[in-house]
């Protein structure tokens, strides 16, 4: 299927690599997809294999985009609902604004920061979209939440629906990939959800994937607690200690029918949360202790483990060996060039790779 979101860390274009190294020379196993993110992973696996799968993330946006792997769950009905919300994307005819026109748009109302804070833009909002997506968001929203509420939709077709919110939002935001600030545009075309997006996942809904066996949201510590035995761990954490959680607040707003203005920060530019989901990558010495229990409750967990990583990553090689050897784990490698992705025009022409560490007992 289509991109539905841009993301840094994207596996999309690894995944030759990942399964010339770990999936191909597997037919029928279970296997954990941690840090599962975009689910890009996951849909390969589903769509190649005929695997057991697990998912797990901590993020709200991530659970949400996983829902196109549960359409077996939905009814047909649920294309219906795709359509309407097309519809609401192409032309918007009633409305009421709610709080991401309000909080997050051009010409919103805030009231979780004062006009003050716009000082050095003409417009005093928060401009991550423009009056007319911040108010078709809202429409989406409501229509979603209505259908859920009067139990006309079950949970896997309200997470589809909302993944579709997630791409249009997306599509249009004025940001250069991420949520840790806007660009200063106020004048931008919207961009309707594509009829793609429908023919696609009828396609998928008609060829009738294996539905996942479990997803866990939650860190990955917990998660590891909490899943039974696997025969394969593939876990894909954070190579640097950058706060995703600032990166991507406003997809998880978006994927949170509850989601009310009380829980945005005061005062903050970016409308960031008041509760930060902790971060336990957000430090150089947490990510040490991190990868140490992550590497050591996998192996209790799992006959292998394979960890995505880069030679940019905040972990050295040297390091990620003296757990292996501390816990008498055997640790091979494999590695690909990759380019390093920027948010800006500036050429970067660091060598860097991709590693794949391979850790059994």
């Amino acid at each position: 299927m289509k991109k539905v979101i841009r993301y840094i860390g994207s596996k999309e274009k690894l995944l030759d690599f990942l399964d010339e190294v770990i999936f191909n020379k597997n037919k029928k196993i279970k296997i954990l997809d941690g840090f599962t993110g975009t689910t890009v992973v996951s849909k390969y696996l589903q769509e190649n294999t005929d695997n057991d799968l697990y998912m797990s993330d901590i993020s709200n946006y991530s659970e949400i985009l996983s829902a196109r792997l549960y359409l077996e769950k939905c009814n047909e009905d649920i294309f219906f609902h795709i359509r309407n919300l097309i519809k609401i994307s192409e032309k918007l005819e009633n409305y009421n604004e709610g709080v991401f026109f309000n909080e997050f748009s051009i010409n919103g109302n805030p009231t979780t920061i004062n006009s003050s804070s716009f000082e050095n833009q003409d417009i005093k909002s928060r401009m991550f979209f423009t009056s007319d997506v911040g108010l078709k968001i809202d429409c989406m929203r409501n229509y979603i939440k209505d259908l859920h509420n009067k139990k006309k939709i079950n949970y896997y077709e309200k997470n589809i629906l909302l993944m579709l919110v997630v791409a249009f939002a997306d599509k249009n935001a004025n940001t250069t990939s991420v949520y840790g600030a806007y660009l200063k545009k106020q004048n931008r075309k919207t961009i309707p959800l594509n009829i793609d997006f429908f023919n696609i996942l009828k396609k998928e809904y008609d060829l009738k994937y294996k539905s996942p066996k479990g997803y866990f949201k939650g860190d990955i510590i917990d998660t590891l607690d909490k899943i039974p035995e696997m025969d394969i761990i593939y876990l894909d954490p954070p190579y640097n200690t950058r706060k995703y959680e600032s990166n991507y607040h406003i997809l998880n707003y978006l994927c949170d029918l509850n989601f009310e203005v009380s829980q945005i920060k005061k005062d903050s530019k970016t409308g960031l949360p008041k509760k930060n989901i902790e971060n336990m990558f957000g430090t150089k010495k947490n990510t040490r202790v991190i990868f140490e229990d992550m590497i050591y409750k996998s192996m209790e967990k799992s006959k292998e483990l394979f960890i995505s990583y880069s030679t940019d990553g905040e972990m050295t090689f040297e390091e990620i060996k003296y757990i292996c050897d501390k816990n008498n784990l055997v640790l091979n490698t494999y590695t690909k060039d990759y380019k390093k992705y920027t948010s800006n025009n500036n050429n970067n022409n660091k060598e860097l790779k991709e590693i794949i560490y391979r850790i059994r007992k």
